[in-house]
Parts: structure tokens; sequence; C-alpha cells
């Protein structure tokens, strides 16, 4: 049994190399200086993750140095970098970074139609606890994934209007394309920096990037549900407080491991059971106890002892 099961591990890992190897061969490199640009805009992202939030003149500063980034790489941005760009850009966060800059530059409607509606606008302003206004399905279209994918990873915007990071969640989940897993990444590869300001809004923004990851079931964003939570989990358990600068326990709630095994059985209601319980019946169970195989081993197990069931819930909105 156990020669069986090594059997179809390997031929898992061969299915699923061979595609790879294959879009190796096809990768074409990319010129000096657009690995430059990318290089200048992931250093952004790393130092707005370092700003404490109320740091709200250095978040502008970031914002405007990301803007200005992307600016200049959409100069970059020829017809056949963009054809280029499409085919990698599940793998490579220069292609994924052209083409954001490419349709920013070509499109800027959409991109301000996102700031004025969920940004920068709340529903009912009035209100004790205002919220950034419902998604609508106008934009939750795969025209609009580069910019909501623009909005995810530029820092923080001064005076954003709350709920608007649920906003970019649901759209993302809504569109479900798993090109988005590559943004994600980057996101929580910046928010996991030895520079990152070790804060709960840190923490919250990390709990939303695995949220997107649980919501789009698939092989991609298993692999990057792991990473995250390996990368997470690197950082110091204790958070900082965002004015004192005293140290504070981590809730419970906000324990990465502990989340994304919530969300690989769907213990949180978005009705994903069905799907992930077909991811991980096309992954091979694996030897060895390592932490993403534990996290798998959890899952599963799960799966085993609740063989019949439909989806749980529904996706909110709010």
């Amino acid at each position: 049994m156990t020669r069986c099961m090594q059997l179809w591990g390997f031929l898992w890992l061969a299915v699923l190399a061979a595609p790879a190897a294959m879009a190796q061969e096809q990768d074409m490199p990319w010129p000096d200086d657009v690995r430059a640009s990318a290089a200048r805009i992931s250093a952004v992202l790393r130092e707005a993750a370092s700003l404490p939030p109320h740091d709200v003149a250095g978040r502008v500063s970031q914002g405007e140095a990301f803007d200005a980034a992307l600016d200049e790489m959409a100069k970059l941005a020829s017809a056949d970098l963009v054809a280029q760009a499409r085919a990698q850009e599940y793998r490579s966060e220069a292609a994924k970074l052209l083409l954001i800059a490419a349709d920013r530059r070509d499109a800027p409607d959409r991109y301000d139609t996102l700031r004025e509606r969920y940004l920068t606008a709340v529903a009912e302003p009035a209100a004790r606890a205002p919220a950034a206004p419902p998604l609508s399905a106008a934009q939750a279209t795969e025209a609009y994934r580069l910019a909501w994918e623009y909005w995810l990873l530029r820092p923080t915007l001064a005076g954003q209007a709350p709920q608007a990071n649920q906003r970019m969640v649901d759209a993302l989940v809504a569109i479900d394309n798993p090109a988005s897993v590559q943004a994600v990444m980057m996101v929580v590869e910046a928010s996991a920096s030895d520079k990152a300001f070790p804060g709960r809004a840190r923490a919250f923004r990390q709990h939303d990037l695995l949220q997107i990851l649980g919501r789009m079931p698939g092989e991609n964003s298993l692999q990057a549900l792991m990473r995250s939570v390996a990368l997470i989990n690197s950082q110091p358990a204790s958070l900082t407080n965002e004015k004192s600068g005293a140290p504070m326990a981590q809730p419970d709630y906000l324990n990465a491991a502990t989340y994304a095994e919530r969300l690989l059985t769907d213990a949180e209601h978005f009705g994903t059971a069905s799907r992930w319980r077909a991811v991980l019946n096309r992954v091979p169970e694996k030897n060895g106890a390592t932490a993403d195989n534990d996290l798998l081993r959890k899952a599963r197990a799960f799966y085993r002892d609740n063989p019949v069931g439909t989806d749980a819930g529904k996706t909110p909105q709010n």
C-alpha cells in the first residue's frame, strides 16, 4: 500500500512538473530595465509594510512612490512585452506588475471607478460604522481584475473607506482567476518581511490574504496557502501596539495555521467544501511530518470523517 501511494505521489509530481518545465522552456528573460523596475516596486511594498498605520504621511508618500514606479514600468510595456507577460502572469512578479502597469495606462477609468466607489466613498456616511458600498456585479468581472489587484498591492490610501479591503477580497474571489494568486503572494511576502510593522493591522491584512486563497480552491491556491502560513509563522508570535510600541499577545483567531485549516475545511461557511475536497483528492498524500503536511493531514482527516455533505454557506457581502 505504501509503495502504491509513493508511485501515485511521484506520478502527481510529474504531472505538475511537466507543464512547469515546458513553461520554463518557453519563458523569455525579462530585459534589465523591466527587472529593475519590478525590484523598485517590490522595495516600495516592503517599505510601505514597515509603516505603522498612524503614519498617514508615510503611507501617502509610499503610495505616490508605488504609482510613480508603475508609471515608469508602463513606459516599458510594449505590445510584445505585454504578450510575454500574459504567458507568465501566473509565475512572475515582473509579468504581473507589467500587466497592471500597462492596463492602468490603457484603462485608467476602471482604476478610478474602483477608487471612487469603494475606497474613497462609503455607503450611508452618517451611520455609526460606515462601510464601503456593496460589491457590484459590474465590477466583479475579469475586465476589472488587474485593477482590483492594483488596489490590493498599492499602499493604503489616507482615509480609505472602512471594509474596502473586504471588497477587494470579495471581488477577486468572485472573478476567481488563479492568476490573482501571484498578486496575493506579493502582498503576503511584503507583510512577512523582517521590516514589516508587527501590529494588528498587518495581522488582519494577512487574514484577508489567506481568505482570498481559501475561497479560490485549486492547486495553485493550496500551494500558496501553505507557503503563506510558513511565511507568516516565521514572524514573532507577539504583536506590537501601534501607538505605545508595547508587545501584545496575538489573538487565537489571527493564527495563520488555524485559519488556513478552517478555510480548507470550510469552517467559515464560504461554500467551498466540495471544491476543496476535490483538490485534496487530486493531491496525493506524502510520507513524512512537515508543517505543510500537518495542515493537509488535518484537512484530509476532516473530509474522511465527513464523506457526505454539501457546501455549508454563502459568500458574505459585508
